[in-house]
Order: C-alpha cells, then structure tokens, then sequence
C-alpha cells in the first residue's frame, strides 16, 4: 500500500476528518504534499475549523521548495496587501517553471499592477515562458505584447520562427486529427 492510499481514500469518500488527521501528520513530518492538502482543507473548512491564516501559514511552509505552492501563498499575499512577498513568491514559482505564475507575472507587468511598473519586455519574457511550460492562453497575450513593442510584421516573424517550439511545449498538434 503506498503512503497516500488510505488518506487518499478517507479525502474522496469524503470522510474529511479523517483525511485531514493523516495529512497533518505527513505534514508536521515536513511531507510538501500534505502541507498543501492541509492548508487546502484549512481554507475550506473540510474536516476541521476554517481557518484561512493557519491555512497560509501551511502553504508557506510548503513554498519553500514547491512551485504550486509558491504560487498560491503569492495570491494571499497579494490579497492581503503585501504586494512584496507576493511578487517574490509568484516570481520564485515562475522560475520553477510553474506556468501560471509566468502567465499572472506577464500581466502584472504588461498592465503595470502590484506597485510594478508597466514593463513590455519583462512582460514578453514571462508569457513566453509561460507558453515554453505549456499554457496554452498564454499565447495570445504574448503575441499581443510581441505586437505593442514590435509591431505586427515583427510579431508576425517571431511567430513564425518560434511556433513549432510553442506547440511543442503546449502538447499541441498543427494538424487536427479525425
């Protein structure tokens, strides 16, 4: 039996205080997943107490290796105000390659939001990379950013030279099959 099969069973028979007293112990005992899966029940209150501060307190800890993590311990700094922690994190999970958080650091930029100035180039950069990790929405606001800083015959050459490595990276396929 591996490690997740019981609490993975007590969670989707949702026999949630179960599940959340077996994630907290592999969580105490530093398991990132169940750091996660702990501060997510937190949050939403399955199997125990809502409690969104104790729920970002686990998240955090889970961020210190795990991009997803990163990731959402950025949003609730960022929706608690503390734009500097939030930037550093979603920052951190793009540079682990966590597409989403290249996708909202694209925007961030190309609007200028979050004490950020508007920046075309830092935005290219975090939606291209995005679209190298594979999400698929993150190509049109690149080329959209491609557009406003190159115009569109430029946009139109960097499309061209780079859409098979796009496509490649979105699992994608040029040519639709039956």
């Amino acid at each position: 039996m591996e490690k997740y099969d019981l609490v993975e069973k007590y969670y989707n028979n949702k026999e949630y205080e179960k599940a959340y007293k077996q994630y907290f112990e592999y969580a105490k005992n530093g398991d990132i997943y169940s750091q996660k899966m702990v501060g997510y029940m937190l949050n939403k209150g399955l199997g125990v107490v809502k409690n969104t501060t104790k729920a970002f307190d686990w998240y955090k800890k889970a961020a210190v290796i795990d991009a997803e993590a990163q990731y959402i311990y950025a949003w609730y700094c960022l929706e608690q105000k503390k734009e500097q922690d939030g930037i550093k994190y979603l920052i951190n999970a793009a540079k682990n390659n966590y597409s989403p958080a290249s996708y909202d650091l694209g925007g961030i930029y190309f609007f200028g939001i979050y004490s950020l100035p508007k920046d075309i180039d830092k935005a290219i950069k975090f939606y291209e990379n995005a679209v190298l990790n594979g999400h698929v929405k993150a190509i049109d606001d690149l080329l959209k950013a491609k557009k406003m800083k190159d115009g569109f015959f430029k946009t139109i050459l960097y499309l061209l030279q780079n859409i098979f490595k796009f496509y490649k990276n979105m699992n994608l396929s040029l040519i639709s099959r039956p």
